[in-house]
């Protein structure tokens, strides 16, 4: 496993509580040079991404689902959308391995199966020197009739130890072993387990025992991943919910602090278990959908920075990833809007890009299947960089380090509605074509 060294980074209280009252939304009304060019990121250049930039959820032509009639043209955008970044120097790649063996909502997909089809895409020569990163997804392992239901076992070490079986096939999968050479072939160093906050709301010893399992099956000598990283954490946002009630009572405190208190079970079990991670993940989904459309510059990270500050008390030279980021066009509490998604990707590039002790951050993800409406439609949280038509959001060239108006410049021209998402202003609600 590798060890990396860090500075401790703890903020002041007083910031913390300056932080944590800001204000979120979309509509602010002073403009921030939106002409200007922003280069961000040190001296990486516009239509560039740095190299701590990186790729999540890429879809690819193998996976084709053919009982779904979007299937097709929603693989191939997302591969497009994934070769334009890769021409841009984007080398991480973060996708999903599911933990069951065969999907509750699509029997076609299978978790070793979709492992093996990942990494032959990201082997190949078109994408030569990637870096795979492969995250273990625990969804519906709660669910009775799914096999991988034992790890939901009462006893955190029972459940770690049928976590750790389930996890080594993967992991063969994705490392194969020549039965006639007797060696590994290593395609994937890097794992997570993603969101064990939303798959075990209420057993966070158990998801500390899961990193102790997996990072038992990298330390093994038998399964050669020298220099394999572990990522610890990888949970969903927000760290603390932000609307308060007038007369909020302690009960409704301690409800919206959850997440808060599940982390510090976490890391404290952690610890108890002698695991010291130097890598932890989180989804600042909250602060990136919530950036407002004008005074995006002086927007805080303020979950991303909530989640720092925890993991530093008990962890104090940890590095941190972003594993997933984006902005969710179509939550009813967010002004859906084209420059809300373009301030969104300046924010990724300028703002999260840019934070302290921050080493990675992947995007989620390439494309949608649908043009999406609201809540009721299908797969409606959709942080997509392109549309079901492959054509590229504001978002994209937020990104990317385009300008607003530049960004407007490189849409004229593209037939039909550039971005597929509606003020919520306009009612009825137009559908896209």
């Amino acid at each position: 496993m590798r060890h990396t060294t860090s500075f401790r980074n703890v903020l002041p209280l007083a910031l913390v509580a300056l932080m944590l009252v800001g204000s979120v939304g979309c509509g602010a009304d002073i403009e921030e040079n939106d002409g200007e060019t922003q280069q961000g990121d040190g001296a990486v250049e516009v239509g560039q991404l740095s190299s701590k930039f990186g790729a999540a959820n890429v879809l690819f032509m193998g996976l084709l689902d053919p009982t779904k009639p979007y299937a097709e043209p929603l693989h191939r955008n997302s591969e497009n959308v994934f070769k334009d970044l890769y021409n841009s120097d984007v080398r991480q790649v973060r996708q999903a391995a599911y933990l069951r063996n065969i999907s509750k909502e699509d029997r076609r997909i299978r978790g070793v199966e979709t492992t093996k089809v990942n990494v032959a895409a990201l082997r190949s020569s078109a994408y030569a020197g990637t870096d795979l990163f492969l995250m273990i997804h625990l969804a519906n392992c709660d669910d009775p009739t799914n096999d991988c239901n034992d790890i939901y076992a009462d006893d955190p070490s029972i459940a770690g130890d049928n976590f750790k079986n389930r996890f080594q096939a993967i992991y063969d999968a994705a490392n194969p072993l020549d039965a006639n050479t007797n060696q590994r072939t290593i395609n994937v160093r890097t794992w997570s387990i993603n969101e064990p906050d939303l798959a075990m709301p209420k057993r966070p010893r158990h998801a500390a025992y899961f990193y102790k399992a997996a990072h038992e099956v990298l330390s093994n000598a038998e399964n050669e991943c020298v220099g394999c990283i572990l990522v610890a954490g990888e949970l969903s946002s927000p760290m603390v919910k932000q609307k308060r009630k007038k007369n909020e009572t302690p009960k409704e405190r301690r409800k919206r602090w959850w997440k808060v208190r599940w982390l510090h079970t976490y890391l404290r079990t952690l610890k108890t278990l002698d695991q010291e991670p130097k890598e932890f993940g989180f989804h600042p989904y909250t602060d990136v959908s919530s950036v407002p459309r004008n005074k995006y510059k002086s927007h805080r990270p303020v979950d991303a920075e909530t989640f720092q500050i925890h993991v530093q008390k008990e962890f104090p030279d940890a590095r941190f990833w972003l594993t997933e980021v984006g902005r969710v066009l179509h939550l009813e509490k967010y002004k859906a809007c084209e420059k809300c998604g373009w301030a969104s990707g300046w924010f990724v590039r300028n703002t999260l890009g840019t934070m302290p002790l921050v080493d990675r951050v992947y995007w989620w993800d390439m494309a949608t299947s649908q043009c999406k409406q609201g809540k009721g439609d299908e797969d409606f949280w959709d942080s997509a960089l392109a549309d079901h038509h492959g054509r590229y959001r504001a978002m994209y060239y937020g990104l990317m380090g385009y300008s607003w108006k530049e960004a407007n410049l490189r849409a004229q021209g593209e037939p039909g509605p550039w971005i597929d998402v509606r003020p919520r202003t306009e009612k009825p609600l137009r559908r896209c074509p």
